[in-house]
């Protein structure tokens, strides 16, 4: 089963963070060949991330995104998921309405290509509510929080570890936009699950 939120993330050796197009495929457990670069580009970004290297990992997935052409097949989750982490490297630079843009435009496509309650949909509205949180519009983030933990309950995924996280998520806007009781009613009701 997808996860709505992010992936979780590995401990991971140190790699090189320059891209570098391999023709060599490997197989996913799937059995679907890919590219090896493109396996390991997210895992490359996501470690710049954390090191707090946002400039390298924001030109390593723009390098990568280049060589996934849509019209050569590029597909659709992998553009999808580097998309998104270009987002937060926008995000962690302050690039906040560069960042916000990515994500709408990302939206439009999960919309279009995978429908409401794709995990993958689900994913970006939480990605831009956290944008949205950033720049401060309150409000909107937990518009974008709510129709995420919405369509986790019509899709039976309620009970996960990110739902819970999508709960303390709309808690903790509450609590920072002064409306308590709801604070405390969702912090409450992610405690219960």
């Amino acid at each position: 089963a997808k996860a709505i939120i992010q992936p979780v993330v590995r401990p991971m050796e140190p790699v090189n963070a320059e891209f570098r197009p391999v023709e060599t495929p490997v197989q996913k457990p799937a059995g679907r060949p890919v590219k090896l670069e493109v396996v390991n580009v997210e895992v490359r970004a996501r470690e710049l991330l954390s090191k707090g290297e946002f400039k390298g990992a924001e030109s390593l997935l723009r390098e990568a995104l280049k060589h996934l052409d849509p019209a050569q097949g590029g597909e659709l989750r992998t553009r999808l998921i580097l998309r998104r982490e270009l987002s937060e490297a926008l995000r962690f630079q302050n690039q906040l309405t560069e960042a916000e843009a990515e994500l709408r435009s990302l939206l439009e496509l999960c919309y279009r290509e995978l429908g409401k309650d794709d995990p993958d949909t689900l994913t970006t509205h939480c990605y831009h509510a956290t944008v949205l949180t950033r720049q401060g519009r309150n409000e909107e983030a937990l518009k974008e929080y709510r129709l995420v933990l919405d369509g986790a309950r019509r899709i039976g995924r309620e009970e996960e570890a990110s739902t819970l996280g999508i709960m303390k998520n709309i808690g903790e806007t509450y609590k920072d936009i002064r409306r308590l009781r709801e604070a405390e009613s969702m912090l409450s009701s992610a405690l219960l699950l």
